[in-house]
């Protein structure tokens, strides 16, 4: 009796664990504005790039395009997702600006042949709301720059 309670819970929390978000594919477009103090431009710039090396999963066509001075960066990304209870990826892009101590993220949808074929069939697993978020607390809380 014991063994089937451990196997039911774990098999109920694994089911939880893949419980994607509310956001299809077809709703991917976000834009959010940081602004951070006391935190110099440059800092801002190559925090976020580690962010995106370290969180994102690079596409075979990665578009990157980056510049200190002109303040921007542009990266094509796959972003995970759930497809009928299987891990997968949706192609995004990132735009992000950056002037004096402001940053600026926009990320949407770059996948528009399979938000076409696979409309409701795909989820992604956080939100991309979340995304920006993590990229902002990444800035405020590093310290290695």
């Amino acid at each position: 009796m014991r063994i089937l309670f451990l196997i039911s819970i774990l098999f109920f929390s694994t089911l939880v664990g893949c419980i994607p978000s509310h956001y299809t594919v077809d709703d991917v477009s976000v834009t959010k504005v940081y602004e951070f103090e006391n935190i110099p431009k440059d800092k801002i710039y190559y925090k976020t790039l580690k962010w995106v090396a370290l969180n994102t999963y690079w596409s075979f066509e990665v578009f990157d395009s980056k510049s200190l001075e002109g303040g921007f960066i542009v990266v094509k990304v796959n972003v995970a997702a759930i497809e009928v209870n299987v891990k997968v990826y949706i192609r995004c892009i990132f735009d992000i600006d950056l002037k004096d101590n402001k940053l600026k993220i926009r990320i949407f949808n770059d996948d528009s042949e399979q938000t076409l074929m696979k409309k409701d069939k795909r989820n992604f697993k956080i939100t991309l709301e979340t995304i920006c978020n993590d990229i902002s607390n990444y800035i405020r809380t590093n310290t290695e720059y």
